[in-house]
């Protein structure tokens, strides 16, 4: 199976070398990079960074090969390779690459002793992470906790988040490291709750044991014989310390168990045996954690001698080991960090609420706006119907006024008389003038409902009726009897299209036309004009011809 696994990387390796696509070779190895990081780092090895297309190629070479070297316990080659990334994601092109940038920055500064910038990233990668992807939730809040008690902070705030890293890998299914949250709370409460402590010890043995896991279930028996001596339970713990050097030696690396049997030996008042185990230790650089307990032994073992001045000495040294530097300034330092972190994150806030406020304020202002002006339309739109209403009004009742004063005129039109002739010319130039003026308003409209309205004043569309009549005798009185022969000379036309060149020679627009005649467009008027020149057997269009024939007339009274 391995052999199959190499062969299929190799085969990628090829086909990814010939055909140049490093961003094949660089999406095998994250997709590799959690499962298989050594494998995900051969793939890396074999790419030049420098061959990469691209700035956000060279970004995730920079962060792949990063998190392999960590997840291999290497040490960090580069750090500007993962510099080049943080720079690159931060600006949120990729945001869950950008989490893993920032924790991953923080892996290359805790590696180089830097556990004040590591924890400023962490804070980032905390800020900016997925709370949904639960695996890089509890390494990022595990992580922190761990800075704290690497710290000798051991309050509320690491409390928490190891809380927060149980959450998280329970939800992501890390059993293993649900057991190390686990212990660590328990060591957490050992000082402050011994109920919760019992709680949390349980719950780490009873996981050790379903795990099958010896170091771990050791680990939980060390931290469990320490929790003894809270009580002044001496004697269980010196019975469970040196059950554990017994059986569990090759499970348990530190001194802390040699040290704890060496401790309750002598509270129990058996110096001998205080000095055989403290002297089983293996000889080692020691922790603070073993260097602590080394000298709290060898003060026991000293007051049971009496051997005040060493005892002093091991006291002085635990004191100073309490005060260090390593616990008490960097405590301060790390709260100084987080402080300025959190004050970054409330200004950063303040200012969001700050846009925000600005952006509601400039939305209201808009929509005020829009509303005046609307409001504003809304009442031209209605003041311009009611113009239009009030004329609609006037015309029906000028158009029937008109009607009932000439019908009887028209009954019998004489040519002879030029009295009435006028008095139908100025009457009915006074009726066109409004007929121009109301198609004005057409567009205030719809076009259906104006032409029905304008039908019911001016009945165009009846030619028995005054309308028609009365502009055919107008503009035959104008022109010299113009529609007249017209009509007798080229009977194919209709009385429409006749109509039709009346109102031409009344010089109605192609709008007014339109309206009077009941047509859908403009392009209807045009057309029109082309059917009853083609009727006509005329060469030029229709307002030329109308224009010579007006033009041929004696004395023509009124110009087109």
């Amino acid at each position: 199976m391995k052999k199959l696994l190499y062969f299929a990387l190799l085969l990628v390796l090829c086909v990814a070398g010939c055909s140049r696509k490093t961003d094949s070779r660089l999406a095998l190895a994250d997709s590799l990079i959690e499962i298989r990081p050594d494998n995900a780092y051969a793939i890396l090895r074999s790419v030049n960074p420098d061959s990469l297309a691209g700035e956000g190629n060279r970004a995730l070479y920079g962060l792949l090969m990063t998190q392999a070297e960590f997840k291999l316990t290497r040490k960090i080659s580069n750090d500007t390779l993962i510099d080049l990334a943080t720079e690159y994601y931060q600006s949120g092109k990729d945001p869950q690459k950008r989490t893993r940038a920032y924790f991953y920055k923080a892996s290359a500064l805790y590696s180089s002793g830097d556990k004040l910038g590591a924890l400023d990233w962490l804070k980032r990668a905390e800020a900016t992470a997925d709370t949904a992807d639960y695996a890089l939730m509890a390494r990022i809040v595990r992580w922190m906790a761990t800075i704290y008690v690497e710290s000798y902070i051991r309050n509320e705030q690491s409390i928490n988040k190891y809380k927060e890293a149980l959450y998280y890998y329970r939800k992501a299914g890390k059993t293993r490291f649900e057991f190390d949250c686990l212990s660590q709370l328990a060591a957490h409460y050992r000082l402050k709750n011994q109920d919760s402590a019992k709680k949390y010890f349980k719950e780490s043995l009873n996981l050790a044991i379903k795990m099958n896991d010896s170091v771990a279930y050791y680990e939980v028996l060390e931290i469990i014989a320490r929790n003894y001596e809270l009580d002044s339970l001496f004697e269980k713990e010196k019975d469970l310390s040196v059950r554990i050097i017994n059986t569990g030696k090759k499970y348990i690396t530190d001194n802390n168990n040699y040290y704890n049997a060496s401790y309750a030996y002598s509270q129990l008042g058996m110096t001998d045996s205080a000095k055989y185990y403290l002297n089983l230790e293996d000889k080692h650089p020691l922790t603070l954690e073993e260097y602590f307990a080394q000298q709290r032994a060898i003060r026991a073992i000293a007051l049971n001698e009496k051997d005040y001045h060493s005892a002093y000495n091991a006291l002085y040294v635990m004191k100073e080991l309490n005060e260090s530097i390593m616990v008490s300034s960097l405590q301060r330092q790390l709260y100084s960090v987080e402080k300025q972190f959190d004050k970054k994150q409330v200004e950063l806030q303040n200012l969001q609420l700050k846009q925000e406020r600005t952006l509601w304020t400039a939305l209201f202002f808009c929509a005020t706006t829009v509303c005046i002006v609307l409001i504003v339309l809304f009442v031209r739109h209605r003041n311009r119907l009611r113009d239009y209403r009030l004329l609609m009004e006037q015309m029906q009742n000028e158009n029937l006024s008109m009607k009932n004063s000439l019908m009887e005129k028209l009954e019998t039109p004489d040519p002879m008389r030029s009295d009435d002739f006028e008095a139908l010319r100025a009457a009915f130039q006074e009726r066109v003038d409004v007929i121009r003026h109301l198609v004005d308003f057409s567009y205030s409209r719809k076009p259906e409902d104006f032409i029905r309205e304008f039908n019911k004043c001016v009945t165009v569309n009846n030619p028995g009726k005054t309308f028609w009549r009365d502009l055919r005798c107008f503009v035959d009185y104008n022109y010299n009897s113009l529609i007249t022969k017209i009509a007798d000379e080229y009977p194919q036309l209709s009385d429409t299209e006749l109509n039709f060149i009346c109102l031409m020679c009344c010089n109605f627009s192609n709008v007014e036309i339109m309206v009077c005649m009941s047509y859908k467009n403009e392009r209807s008027v045009c057309n029109k004009r082309l059917i009853i020149a083609r009727k006509m057997g005329i060469n030029m269009p229709l307002e030329r011809f109308l224009r010579s024939k007006i033009d041929s007339e004696n004395t023509p009274k009124s110009p087109m």
